[in-house]
């Protein structure tokens, strides 16, 4: 019997394998992270944005009952982790993020945008993220040019922002001779902007809605290493919920260092700072403006600024019945251990309207500024007597935070007082004394 041989060929079979099983690993790469998954803002951090965390791909074998339609997609990744895995594979993945809290929010990128296989089942990257929230990533290979092999893992965070850059400026409400604010007086501007960053230095625009974990902020006083909690009318500090997120912008115009109370006399407080004091916990071990912090976070903006116990004082004067005389003010302040006149102060501003004249019959004149807590030169409010000589006592009603505890009741509430007298020789400011000498 002749016999012949028998040639031919199948189609090409290609073997890859059903997917890549993803997890996120303990930073020695050998067990799972506790700490690696997120379903909501209150979830466990994983890392601050530019710290490494651990990524496992590892490809696996197909089961019965992952691919309910066969189209060679697993229909749930999360259920590869318990397949078997598929040795030798080589080739490179592309790993993609995308956001998935909060919601509405943007989208960052991995520092490692591929994974390369080489003849291995099994590979760990370090990789890290430069947005806050939480993410999927997303696992695909090209194979043998025209088969894909996919991976999934979702809920990777929390992520939270690795610096909280500080900048702003402090105006007092007096900047002639340095920038000083009596006690209860608005500062003329307190302006700042805090700003959630990542490791790049860029605005982490993902910090709200519960993401945005430090709420504890407040602005205080520091002064030689010491905080004084005394500013009050501080508008609300908080992050922005939509717009520029990620970055709080705040200015108030009419926050004020307290006084003490029953006119208890404290300071002065010389070359001081106004701080934003934040919470180091809810930094989550983050930098506060470029520098690591414990306990309570605190920095400085602005330039410095001096605070004091402030009053105003009038002094009697006296003089002919028909002269104008001059009224005596001041401004003084507390240096700790006595009443000084104010050299700083050369803003406080002085009315004759605000003189108060029991009798209801001098005429005042004179409006100015002060200079360093006194009249300038020639300046100042004068009041003349229509009906000659007399003793006419008067008071000056000055801001708020110059009163004084004149009447000795314990409250910081009276406004200076003095007494003019008409008709009364002064002589000459330039001779002390004077006599006249007989000759026998």
């Amino acid at each position: 019997t002749n016999r012949s041989g028998i040639a031919g060929s199948s189609n090409t079979f290609k073997v890859r394998p059903f997917g890549f099983a993803m997890n996120i690993l303990n930073d020695s790469g050998t067990s799972s992270n506790l700490n690696g998954y997120a379903n909501s803002a209150n979830g466990s951090l994983l890392k601050l944005t530019g710290e490494d965390f651990v990524l496992g791909l590892r490809t696996v074998q197909w089961v019965d009952g992952e691919d309910s339609n066969n189209d060679g997609i697993p229909d749930n990744f999360a259920a590869l982790e318990n397949n078997n895995t598929a040795e030798h594979f080589s080739g490179s993945a592309l790993l993609t993020p995308l956001n998935i809290l909060p919601s509405g929010g943007a989208t960052g990128t991995l520092s490692v945008p591929s994974v390369l296989f080489s003849d291995e089942g099994k590979v760990n990257v370090g990789v890290n993220y430069d947005e806050v929230g939480t993410i999927s990533i997303a696992a695909q290979s090209t194979y043998l040019s025209d088969t894909t092999v996919q991976g999934l893992v979702q809920n990777v965070g929390r992520f939270a922002p690795s610096n909280f850059a500080l900048s702003g400026s402090v105006e007092a409400a007096c900047n002639v001779n340095g920038a000083f604010n009596y006690f209860d007086q608005p500062i003329s501007e307190v302006s700042f902007s805090l700003t959630a960053l990542n490791q790049h230095g860029s605005r982490t625009t993902n910090y709200y809605d519960g993401f945005d974990k430090l709420t504890s902020l407040g602005l205080q006083v520091e002064h030689d290493g010491n905080l004084l909690n005394r500013l009050e009318n501080i508008n609300s500090i908080g992050w922005p919920q939509s717009g520029a997120t990620g970055q709080i912008t705040f200015s108030d115009n009419d926050i004020a260092f307290s006084r003490l109370g029953s006119a208890t006399l404290d300071g002065a407080y010389i070359d001081a700072a106004v701080v934003l004091v934040a919470d180091q916990a809810q930094i989550e071990g983050a930098n506060f403006n470029g520098l690591s912090c414990s306990g309570q976070c605190v920095d400085d903006f602005g330039d410095s600024i001096s605070f004091a116990y402030g009053r105003a004082t009038l002094i009697n004067n006296y003089g002919a019945a028909d002269e104008a005389l001059l009224l005596p003010l001041r401004t003084q302040y507390w240096d700790g251990n006595n009443w000084r006149i104010n050299k700083y102060d050369s803003c406080t501003a002085y009315d004759h309207d605000n003189v108060n004249d029991e009798s209801g019959e001098l005429v005042s004149s004179g409006e100015e500024s002060l200079s360093e807590g006194a009249y300038r030169d020639s300046d100042g409010i004068r009041l003349s007597s229509p009906n000659g000589a007399g003793n006419y006592p008067v008071s000056y009603t000055p801001d708020a935070w110059l009163l004084w505890d004149w009447d000795g009741d314990g409250e910081a509430d009276n406004p200076p007082n003095a007494t003019l007298t008409y008709g009364v020789y002064r002589g000459n400011d330039n001779i002390i004394y004077k006599r006249e000498q007989i000759n026998n």
